[in-house]
């Protein structure tokens, strides 16, 4: 094991001249990191190093407990967070603090490519040229005749307007520059400009941009792809024409296999010349991945293109030879033809509907084998990796006379009503008799040794809750570091057992919420021997009844089942012994995400000081950063096979280095042993977040919390406005169930609003999943444009005008 009364680290940073740690560097220069440890084992190689981020040990050379890291000719994508690991092969393994290595370098202007504008005399003209450098770009405009162009120039004709657009004092910035021209004059106005841009490292780098009287059309807008017209053959998309100009135009639609084609074909491109601004693709092949393009054309030339990003249904069953029978008289369905290939990726999903019913629900788990069943009525859909054809209707046999199947479908729904009340009779005893908490069927990825559900006691609670302490754990400080490190919990042990509550002291409350409270506390040896930690205590009100105490045992269990994750709030520890109950977790000092983002609608106001030394507003690039993160927590817990129930801006915690995290877990729930879950309880729901399928038919699944992540996704656009305003529940529902959704906000870009409508497709297999989620996110990170505007938003626009519900979490 590693040494817990000597285990020193000790850290160096050396550069050609020998500057501090944590000082920048320029491009090509080298730098040196090195770590010392001392263990016992001490096996060669014990000491590794990771950039913060990515999962890839780093090639360092290693010598008897020290271990060196050399980054030779440093380039400016290696600038970042580093930190080294000790494992000598006994748990726990761990991690030191981290040291910022920041890179300067030269400034690259990013468009060229943009080199003309079209202004017709006496309109108004827009110059635009960004770049990218560290230390911060400086922008300077020359006009046609050589001459710098400043705001003095004509004052209120022409002026120039710089903007950081994304970057910070680690990774560099981005600098848009807009030169505006008020009234274009066709004797001095049109020729060529040129923008120069530097920041006193390497050369200063220029582009040329013609302004013309040639406009060429503007992007056309809006563009979406509906996910309810993409079928395994073909899609539909629309938008909306940009500004032409005053000219006549045109539209030209083309389409990519992305995995097969690196470039658009001119002979699949089809040009639309009439009025109609959508168009539907046909011909396309089943579960593959296409990238479509819209661009405008006039008599001056192309403009710029908008490039959408789907997946093609797989194919339906019948088309692959799969054949399912529902057979009215008996009740039975039979499924025959499902291709047995070995690919363990596709199976059949069969779709249930109860006699006059509307709605459809998924029954039973994905077939991977011809089956015999028994149900009413009956679908199916053809699924790969989860993404499903549309659904194809079963076919019917038997007599007209349906009584035999009504029978049977009301001897199944009395049998599961039954169960379903003896389950809550000895839910409700339990808790009545024990002082530990009520279980659902299954668990989330349990960890350590399974114990029988059939013979499962209260001793057994008693026992669980009582695990042994953790070997002490020592995270160690970094010399010269002026990060304290992505996380002081990074290193804790995967297994959160029981803690003396002698070891903690309360300070403070933090907030209350629905039947608890959240302390803050401090507690000693509970991640490193020796240290106090400060951490987030979450507990029962004063007034909460025997059924609250059990939905806190309730989340409580949950949470022990989940492995840990970067996205999800860690859990510490917890004190169930006797009252008051502590579930201890880490303590996210950015609170609530929810309350960072309507503090921060003041424009300009700054709202965080801990992002890498320097008080910043927050950006597009930050919302973005926060749905991308929350997406990956529900893409974990999805992959764990349990839904959160309850996902909102409220219930994500902001911590270190502004990473959000999943939090409150009080009405989560695991499906790993069926695909959806049924309410048993009453109480307050989040009846703004819940799909329509949630509110209308008391269903839960991992698509319905896709629908709340829509939801989620809006309320970070709105900077934390109350989603449906102006609407009552009632009125929200009723919306809701005739086709409404929420319309784009202003200050939006359409890819963004595209997936919050495939978030809120009607049909739950037509939503995207939360990987894919984040994998558009991440594309739309990397995009130099702002997905949201948020200079232009207007808070006005989402003042809630009807009062809450009183059943309702807000």
């Amino acid at each position: 094991m590693l040494c817990n009364d000597n285990y020193i680290l000790c850290w160096h940073c050396v550069r050609q001249l020998r500057s501090e740690c944590g000082m920048p560097v320029e491009e090509g220069d080298t730098v040196i990191l090195f770590c010392s440890a001392d263990a016992n084992p001490k096996p060669n190689d014990f000491i590794t190093w990771e950039k913060v981020g990515s999962l890839d040990f780093l090639p360092s050379v290693y010598s008897d407990g020290a271990s060196n890291l050399t980054l030779s000719s440093i380039r400016k994508e290696q600038a970042g967070s580093y930190r080294c690991q000790g494992n000598n092969g006994v748990p726990p393994v761990v991690h030191s603090s981290t040291v910022d290595v920041i890179v300067h370098y030269g400034v690259g202007i990013l468009n060229k490519k943009d080199t003309s504008v079209g202004a017709n005399t006496g309109f108004n003209a827009t110059l635009v040229c960004e770049a990218k450098g560290h230390p911060l770009p400086r922008m300077t405009w020359q006009g046609p005749a050589g001459v710098e162009i400043t705001n003095q120039t004509e004052p209120g004709r022409i002026f120039q307007a710089d903007t950081i657009i994304d970057g910070d004092d680690m990774f560099g910035f981005t600098v848009r520059s807009i030169l505006h021209i008020s009234q274009v004059t066709a004797m001095g106005d049109y020729g060529s400009y040129t923008c120069n841009s530097g920041n006193g490292i390497g050369m200063v780098d220029t582009v040329a941009i013609v302004l013309n009287d040639k406009v060429k059309p503007l992007p056309p807008e809006n563009v979406l792809i509906n996910p309810g017209t993409v079928t395994e053959s073909s899609v539909t998309i629309s938008w909306r024409p940009g500004n032409d100009g005053g000219e006549a135009q045109w539209f030209f639609v083309n389409y990519r296999e992305v995995e097969t084609t690196a470039e658009f074909d001119p002979n699949t491109q089809a040009r639309i010349d009439n009025d109609a601004y959508e168009y539907v693709i046909k011909g396309l092949r089943a579960y593959t991945v296409y990238e479509l393009e819209v661009y405008a054309e006039n008599r001056h030339g192309v403009g710029k293109s908008i490039t959408r990003i789907f997946r093609t249904r797989p194919d339906s069953p019948a088309n692959l030879g799969i054949v399912v029978t529902a057979n009215q008289d008996t009740g039975s369905v039979l499924v025959e033809g499902i291709p047995q290939d070995g690919d363990t990726s596709t199976c059949l999903q069969l779709e249930a509907r109860l006699t006059d019913q509307s709605s459809w629900f998924n029954y039973g788990d994905c077939l991977e084998t011809n089956t015999d069943l028994a149900i009413q009525e009956v679908r199916s859909s053809y699924c790969r990796n989860g993404f499903c054809s549309l659904a194809t209707s079963a076919i019917s046999v038997g007599g007209q006379s349906n009584n035999a199947g009504l029978i049977a479908g009301l001897v199944i729904l009395a049998i599961i009503a039954l169960i379903s009340i003896t389950l809550n009779v000895v839910t409700i005893r339990d808790i009545r008799r024990s002082r530990g908490p009520p279980r659902e069927n299954g668990k989330c990825a349990p960890k350590g040794k399974h114990i029988s559900q059939g013979k499962r006691a209260v001793v057994h609670e008693a026992v669980e809750y009582q695990d042994l302490d953790p070997v002490p754990l020592h995270v160690l400080a970094v010399s010269g570091s002026r990060n304290p490190g992505t996380s002081a919990y990074a290193s804790i042990s995967e297994t959160a057992t029981a803690f003396s509550r002698d070891k903690l002291r309360i300070e403070r409350e933090l907030g209350q919420g629905a039947f608890g409270k959240v302390m803050l506390g401090k507690a000693s040896d509970i991640v490193q021997f020796g240290t106090t930690t400060q951490v987030a205590l979450k507990t029962l009100r004063d007034d909460a009844d025997l059924m609250e105490r059990g939905d806190l045992l309730r989340e409580l269990d949950f949470m022990k089942q989940l492995p840990s994750h970067a996205n999800v709030v860690k859990l510490l520890g917890f004190c169930v012994d006797r009252d008051p109950i502590y579930i201890i977790m880490e303590y996210m000092t950015n609170g609530s995400l929810k309350d960072l983002l309507t503090s921060s609608r003041a424009k300009g106001k700054q709202v965080y000081s801990n992002l890498h030394g320097r008080s910043k507003s927050l950006t597009s690039r930050d919302l973005l950063k926060f749905a991308k993160d929350v997406a990956e927590g529900m893409a974990f817990l999805a992959l764990q096979q349990c839904i959160h129930r309850d996902l909102a801006a409220r219930n994500v915690l902001v911590g270190e280095n502004m990473v959000c995290k999943l939090s409150d877990f009080g009405l989560a729930r695991d499906i790993k042993n069926k695909r959806m879950y049924q309410r048993q309880s009453e109480g307050r729901l989040p009846i703004r977040w819940m799909a329509l399928e949630s509110v209308v038919d008391d269903v839960y699944t991992t698509e319905s919390d896709v629908w709340s992540y829509g939801i989620f996704l809006w309320e970070i656009v709105t900077l934390g406005a109350r989603p449906y305003p102006t609407m009552s529940a009632k009125t929200m529902i009723t919306k809701l169930q005739e086709g409404y959704r929420m319309p784009r906000p202003d200050h939006c870009q359409d890819e963004i609003y595209q997936l919050m409508l495939a978030c809120w497709q009607e049909e739950s297999t037509a939503r995207p999943s939360f990987t894919e989620i984040s994998q558009k996110l991440e594309k739309a990170l990397e995009s130099p444009h702002d997905c949201i505007a948020l200079s232009d938003y207007q808070e006005f626009q989402y003042e809630v005008t009807t009062p809450d519900s009183p059943d309702e979490r807000i």
